[in-house]
């Protein structure tokens, strides 16, 4: 997977834990760029990108009644068990990025593990 595939499919998942309260604002996606610059590998995306892939994300997996075929075609597009990680990690700091934990939050996320393959409780 590439760096550009990867930070599509981590904005993905971020975004599906974002959106999985109902309430989506903005301080969910600044924090986006700065966790995905602080992924590694993602520091020379620009503003621009950054921004550009948010908004993709958004489209992509807004709008369903619920996000279990997001989940799933998000858990196809990784290639190996460290791209997995790093979606996790990115939909990991969604859950915090509005400042609120919800338990849609927390359920999104153990759902991306379970589509994973990995262990819910780990998340």
């Amino acid at each position: 997977m590439s760096n550009i595939q990867l930070l599509e499919a981590a904005a993905k998942a971020y975004a599906v834990v974002c959106l999985s309260d109902g309430r989506l604002n903005e301080a969910e996606a600044d924090r986006f760029a700065r966790v995905m610059r602080e992924q590694g590998g993602f520091e020379t995306a620009g503003d621009a990108d950054l921004a550009d892939t948010w908004s993709a994300a958004i489209a992509a997996v807004s709008g369903a009644p619920d996000y279990t075929d997001a989940l799933n075609r998000i858990a196809a597009e990784a290639v190996s068990r460290e791209d997995r990680l790093v979606m996790m990690r990115a939909a990991q700091a969604a859950v915090i990025a509005d400042g609120r934990l919800a338990d849609q939050e927390n359920t999104a996320v153990r759902a991306l593990a379970a589509a994973f393959g990995l262990d819910p409780d780990a998340f």
